[in-house]
């Protein structure tokens, strides 16, 4: 969803850039599609959210669900972030060089790294890993670290002990040991997982439907002028 509001700003800037009429129409076209394609992605999630129930790990049903809780490192021993080494239960690093100088400087992309664990979430009846394969992981604003002048990473945790909210496919598990498990569903229902609470999280998809629709109208009322 983060990509769908980089890709305005992408859109807009290369159509200030170019100075062209014929390229900011072409940038308020896929700007309008991306914002009506947001819009009802946005949606489906929000939908999910508010007309599934809250299930307790130890008594839900198989299938989709949605549980709360707090967030543990699963497996066996401590998991850190690559960069700074603090402890999580999940990370995610984006890494970025600096190129030339003055006008001429860039940061260029120089990789990624995430955890490869599931992510544990534990609420008063049992624990349940998250699969996180698929799923859109919704942790809010990275912390940057510069670990040297030209080196730049974003990292974005979920922390030990932090709310976790997760929606998808809920399964009760025999082999090779018993336990609960969700994964991304088969059917393309939403795989959720963040560390708000749900209040929060359905705030934030809410906010992003109004956002979408209001600039897909802006951009047809615009078009049709």
């Amino acid at each position: 969803m983060v990509l769908a509001e980089l890709g305005h700003l992408m859109l807009f800037g290369f159509a200030l850039a170019a100075d062209s009429r014929w390229i900011w129409t072409f940038a308020l076209g896929a700007s309008g599609l991306l914002a009506f394609s947001a819009w009802i992605a946005a949606r489906r999630r929000s939908d999910a959210m508010e007309i599934t129930p809250r299930s307790r790990i130890a008594s839900a049903a198989q299938g989709y669900v949605e549980l709360a809780g707090t967030a543990e490192t699963a497996g066996d021993g401590q998991l850190s972030d690559p960069v700074t080494g603090t402890e999580c239960a999940w990370f995610h690093v984006e890494s970025f060089h600096r190129e030339g100088s003055g006008d001429h400087e860039t940061w260029e992309h120089a990789g990624r790294a995430h955890s490869k664990r599931p992510i544990g979430l534990r609420d008063d009846s049992g624990l349940c890993l998250l699969h996180h394969e698929g799923a859109e992981i919704a942790v809010g604003v990275p912390d940057t670290v510069m670990t040297d002048p030209d080196t730049r990473h974003w990292i974005w945790r979920i922390r030990t002990g932090d709310p976790l909210y997760a929606i998808g496919h809920f399964r009760t598990v025999v082999l090779p040991a018993p336990g609960h498990a969700m994964w991304a569903p088969l059917d393309g229902r939403p795989y959720l997982i963040s560390n708000k609470p749900q209040a929060a999280t359905l705030r934030r998809f809410r906010w992003r439907q109004w956002f979408h629709i209001g600039l897909f109208a802006l951009v047809t009322l615009y078009a049709l002028s």
